[in-house]
């Protein structure tokens, strides 16, 4: 599109509700997978229970496109300016049963395809190109800047997290803070064995 102030206002908007779809996104994650983690505290019952609605949404939804990295979606999203209005929605929701089971994967391509897919339906409700939106959606999702993970322990509760909008209509921040001693003690040990292991190396080096 042509770079003049309506369309740069219009992004502005679009990118805001991608923040705020970031949010939503964030703390649905980390709240579900906190809830979980505490009723269900066997992982191999979390595991066979997350699969088996994994499953069964796949079934019930009649495709596969949730199911993996979902790059075909993106860039048809992209490239060609298509995509399903619920298929944001449907992905979040995919993305958080399956972390919250313990399945291991990421948040960063789950966000590319939410993003993507969100902008390309919103966009041009606010009269953005579908293509250009999908491509501004997956950035600004991106700049959320989501967390590392780590998984909760007998003596612990999942990290709470903390999220907040910053003055970058584009740009959130989710953050997870440990929650017991038994986490700031990790987190000790990990750094000083790192530092412990960068000064052996230099010794050995010289």
């Amino acid at each position: 599109p042509v770079l003049e102030p309506g369309m740069v206002v219009k992004v502005a908007f679009l990118a805001w509700f991608c923040a705020m779809l970031s949010v939503v996104f964030c703390e649905v994650l980390h709240k579900t997978e906190h809830v979980v983690h505490v009723h269900v505290p066997n992982p191999w019952i979390r595991a066979a229970a997350g699969g088996a609605i994994v499953l069964a949404l796949s079934i019930a939804v009649g495709t596969g496109d949730y199911n993996g990295a979902g790059m075909d979606v993106i860039v048809r999203a992209i490239e060609g300016g298509q995509a399903a209005p619920l298929a944001f929605a449907w992905k979040l929701v995919f993305t958080v049963i399956t972390l919250s089971a313990g399945f291991k994967g990421g948040e960063v391509v789950p966000c590319f395809f939410i993003g993507a897919t969100f902008g390309c339906v919103v966009g041009p409700l606010l009269g953005v190109p579908a293509g250009f939106a999908a491509a501004a959606g997956l950035i600004s999702m991106f700049c959320a800047g989501w967390p590392m993970r780590s998984p909760p322990t007998p003596d612990s509760t999942p990290a709470s997290a903390s999220c907040s909008i910053s003055s970058s209509p584009s740009a959130s921040t989710c953050m997870r803070m440990p929650t017991t001693k038994a986490d700031s003690r990790r987190t000790t040990t990990r750094s000083n064995g790192a530092a412990g292991s960068r000064l052996h190396r230099t010794a050995i080096s010289r």
